[in-house]
């Protein structure tokens, strides 16, 4: 099978779970319906990968934004729903989530990054993971555009992080910013693409559908550099110019919006 037919049944297939979720799985009223953080949070992941596949198979530009919107809108009413008490479990709802911060950023939707930073808890539910928390919440300071607060971050994630295999590659690009140095934010970015490049086939198979040719994550950090006035001068494959202009598109439909 051909890498487009795989990307064509992923579409398929993600469609198709899509409206499974919203006519049947996820009932009125949010107070009453079983497993609702489960649903919630499968269609947040869903809604991310639709929007790369839109615009890979369909170079559909404002079905990407519309659905990086529904992905973030979607872990919006999930917390909602957890401090409503509703059946939400608190795995779901922790301190270092990032990928719904991602696609509100990547949108250059910053407004919605705060809504969902302020619901998100601010420390671990347990003893584990705090790399990833430190790391977070560098991403939640970049969202909030606060420069003393992003530099304790950063000082935080540097601290906990360095030599941390996962995060040694994501270092010197979120160094730049913090620092807005233009200079070393292309190097660093460039860098951080460059490793797509070198997956194993093996490697390739475990991303999501998509994400080796669009990575949400280095688009969110463009529209962070874009707002601190760190130009953008380098081209990648994964950077296509049509995503790197922020579009703020509010779907009216398609996802699971808070009553």
């Amino acid at each position: 099978m051909s890498k487009q037919e795989l990307l064509e049944d992923s579409l398929l297939s993600i469609n198709t779970a899509v409206r499974m979720f919203l006519r049947e799985d996820i009932t009125r009223p949010y107070a009453a319906c079983k497993n609702l953080g489960g649903f919630l949070w499968s269609l947040v992941g869903m809604y991310r990968c639709r929007a790369v596949l839109h615009f890979l198979l369909q170079a559909d530009v404002d079905g990407y934004f519309e659905d990086l919107h529904r992905g973030a809108l979607t872990y919006l009413t999930l917390l909602k729903a957890y401090y409503q008490g509703f059946d939400v479990d608190r795995a779901r709802v922790n301190a270092y989530t990032d990928e719904p911060l991602l696609c509100a950023m990547a949108a250059g939707n910053f407004e919605l990054a705060h809504e969902i930073d302020v619901l998100m808890p601010k420390q671990l539910n347990g003893p584990d993971g705090q790399e990833f928390l430190t790391y977070t919440n560098l991403l939640r300071a970049l969202a909030s555009g606060d420069e003393p607060l992003t530099l304790r971050a950063f000082q935080e994630f540097q601290r906990t992080c360095t030599g941390k295999f996962r995060f040694d590659r994501d270092m010197a690009v979120l160094a730049s910013l913090v620092h807005k140095d233009a200079a070393a934010f292309n190097k660093g970015l460039l860098e951080y693409l460059s490793l797509f490049d070198q997956l194993s086939p093996e490697e390739q198979q475990e991303l999501d559908p998509g994400a080796g040719d669009i990575d949400i994550k280095a688009l969110a950090l463009i529209q962070v550099a874009r707002r601190a006035g760190v130009p953008l001068t380098v081209e990648h494959r994964m950077l296509p110019p049509e995503l790197l202009e922020p579009r703020i598109r509010i779907p009216q439909d398609g996802y699971p919006a808070w009553p």
